[in-house]
């Protein structure tokens, strides 16, 4: 299928933002394996059409990209083994979206799965851990769950521990299918700045008082994602921009401390 000229146009964007990103994260994480970025700029460089559900269409862009790998220099302070060693983060993004649909209040996305896997050695032993997010396969037709099922959402554990490790030693642990936290949907650029606030968020703040492309291009993926995400949501209410009680710790920054404001 031929993709046509305003679609590669729009993919072409998106490989550059990409590109940006890659290039900062070279510059502070000479030893993350990032190579695989480069699946994803190339696949949205090109004329091959996404296929999604076994149909091709030209308005189409997404990526399947595997094992983006950071090592942790500083280890979280609250963590069992107290002494895990060789800590690394392993994110793996698939995912697609309409082409026509960005920078509109639509859904961004039409499939979506983020992972984030911790593997660490303690004991000469290999130890994980995993969290995903995904975008929730309803079907026409499909009524809500009667367990909470938020459309996106995050969740602890999912298959990588469940399916994945049936026999793995939990200890004294509990290990059960644990609740789905709804959550904001983020693609490659956004999903990376999330894990770097969290882990690495020394290095974030450096890259946000010195990467003015950085701080754009977060800015640019925060207007498309999350501003359709919170305003579906607050369309539940009618309300006044201008009543809304804005001060002290209840401010956006606040209320999620990734958002990037008037930069």
């Amino acid at each position: 299928m031929e993709i046509d000229e305003k679609h590669i146009k729009i993919r072409k964007e998106l490989a550059k933002d990409i590109r940006t990103l890659s290039n900062v994260l070279y510059s502070y994480f000479p030893t993350a394996s990032l190579g695989n970025l480069e699946a994803a700029i190339t696949f949205l460089s090109s004329n091959r059409a996404v296929v999604l559900d076994k149909v091709a269409r030209a308005e189409y862009w997404g990526y399947n990209v595997k094992e983006v790998c950071f090592k942790l220099d500083k280890f979280p302070e609250k963590r069992h083994p107290k002494d895990i060693e060789n800590l690394e983060l392993i994110l793996d993004f698939e995912l697609v979206g309409n082409c026509d649909d960005i920078d509109s209040l639509k859904d961004p996305f039409l499939w979506l799965i983020f992972d984030i896997k911790i593997k660490g050695i303690y004991d000469k032993k290999d130890f994980f851990t995993s969290y995903h997010l995904d975008r929730h396969l309803y079907k026409a037709g499909d009524m809500m769950p009667v367990e909470p099922h938020p459309f996106y959402h995050f969740q602890y554990g999912g298959k990588h521990i469940l399916d994945d490790n049936k026999t793995v030693d939990s200890g004294k642990l509990i290990i059960f299918e644990s609740p789905r936290i709804a959550h904001y949907p983020m693609e490659l650029i956004l999903g990376i700045d999330y894990i770097l606030s969290h882990f690495f968020p020394d290095k974030r703040i450096a890259i946000l008082k010195s990467e003015q492309e950085y701080v754009n291009l977060i800015e640019k993926y925060q207007a498309r994602i999350l501003k359709p995400y919170y305003h579906t949501i607050s369309s539940t209410w009618n309300y006044d921009h201008n009543s809304l009680n804005i001060g002290n710790h209840w401010t956006p920054s606040f209320l999620c401390p990734q958002l990037i404001i008037n930069s």
